[in-house]
């Protein structure tokens, strides 16, 4: 199976697991797959995490509405 997106090489942080190496596969915007550093899929687009941490599943809640536009345009889109 082709993912969309494979980010290869990272620390991916794992709960009650710790830090593992891995790569990790996307396809169709959902976290397909985590594999062993030189046993991933193909993929569409690569990105390289060698060295970087890799938080699979979460999100930032952190945001300015209305910072760069106006508050009721960016509510209906960004929430």
């Amino acid at each position: 199976m082709v993912m969309d997106t494979l980010i290869r090489n990272g620390q991916l942080v794992i709960p009650a697991r710790g830090v593992v190496e891995a790569s990790l596969g996307i396809k169709n915007g959902v976290i397909n797959g985590m594999y062993k550093n030189g046993s991933e899929p193909e993929a569409r687009q690569v990105i390289e995490a060698g060295g970087k941490y890799i938080l699979p599943g979460a999100l930032d809640p952190h945001m300015h509405l209305g910072f760069a536009g106006p508050f009721e345009e960016h509510f209906s889109t960004e929430t």
